[in-house]
Formats: structure tokens, sequence, C-alpha cells
């Protein structure tokens, strides 16, 4: 079976609701997830539980393919391309609401109910991998795209990174094409 048919099925398996196929996605992506966001809070000396924001990032993502969002979504390239930018976003968000006020909440994991929560919790990677990780995503971009990068994973859009960076939109948006081939390539590797 190729790889986009085992992701169609894993899909259509997350759609019905089935606890394997959650597990089966916890399991091949939440520890890239978790040092994803470890990196990023690391990079960004933030006190914040990146197994938290990751967690929360696959709980979202299990409950929009249960909605039916992401029709589009076809490869494991386009897969892990979107749970890096929701674990990227769920980050932020926390950091944003953490500046705000010290409690941490956990309503946005919606309304899972324990066979889900079960499928999206699991064990901590090494802090050193974590690093590791993320240093090699940003260490993947020259200078220019780094900071593209780093703008657009933090909520901005890409009219407000031009403006930023002084570039045309149409050259953020070749640096933002040119990112996610360059992230794409580094997963092969990872």
């Amino acid at each position: 079976m190729d790889h986009e048919s085992s992701l169609t099925r894993l899909l259509d398996d997350l759609k019905n609701r089935d606890a394997a196929a959650a597990e089966a996605l916890w399991d091949a992506y939440y520890g890239r997830m978790v040092s994803l966001a470890s990196g990023y809070v690391h990079s960004r000396g933030a006190p914040l539980d990146a197994e938290s924001a990751a967690g929360s990032a696959m709980a979202t993502f299990v409950l929009r393919v249960r909605e039916g969002r992401f029709p589009d979504l076809k490869d494991r390239d386009g897969l892990w391309g979107l749970l890096f930018v929701l674990t990227i976003r769920k980050v932020i968000k926390r950091m944003r609401r953490r500046s705000r006020r010290p409690e941490v909440a956990f309503s946005d994991l919606g309304d899972l109910d324990n066979e889900d929560l079960d499928a999206v919790l699991g064990s901590s990677p090494d802090p050193a991998v974590v690093d590791a990780l993320w240093t090699e995503f940003l260490e993947a971009l020259d200078g220019r795209r780094r900071r593209v990068a780093r703008l657009k994973l933090e909520g901005f859009c890409n009219n407000e990174i031009a403006r930023d960076l002084s570039l045309s939109e149409a050259t953020v948006e070749r640096d933002l094409r040119k990112i996610r081939e360059t992230w794409t390539r580094w997963d092969h590797v990872a």
C-alpha cells in the first residue's frame, strides 16, 4: 500500500472516531511536534509546557479532521506541514496568553471524551533532541527566510511581513514556498 492511500485511510478512520487511527497518528508525529514546540519555546526563553501545546495541536487536528476540514490533505508532507503550523501557533497563543495571565487554560482541547484524551496523551521527548531539532529547522534557512518564517509562525500576515522586512508581498510568498520546500526535505532526513 502506498503512503497516500494509507494517509487517506488514516484520515477516514479519524473521521469515524477510530482510536487506533488517533494512536497511530500520535505515535508517528507527537514526538516531532513536542520537539518542534520545545525548540521554539527554548529559542524564545519562554517557560511554557511544550508537551501541552503539542498535545493541544494534535487534538485540534483530530477534531478538525472529524469536522471534515482539510479535504485537500493528500500526503505526509502536507500532513507534517499542517501539524507543524498548528503546533507553532498553539505555542505562540499560549505564550501570549501566559504573558497576559499566569495560569494555563486547557479549554482549547474542546469536547474530547476520555477515549480521545487517551489517544492524544503520551510520553515526553529528550530536551536535547528538541533543542537540536529546532536549531536544525532554523539553520536550514538563510537569514531573511529565517526572519520570514519566524514572523509567519508568530501569526503575521504576508503583507505585514512584507512591510516589516521591506519586501514585496510576492517575495514573501516565494520565500514561504521555499521555506516549506526546505522543511519538507528536512523532514525526510529526520
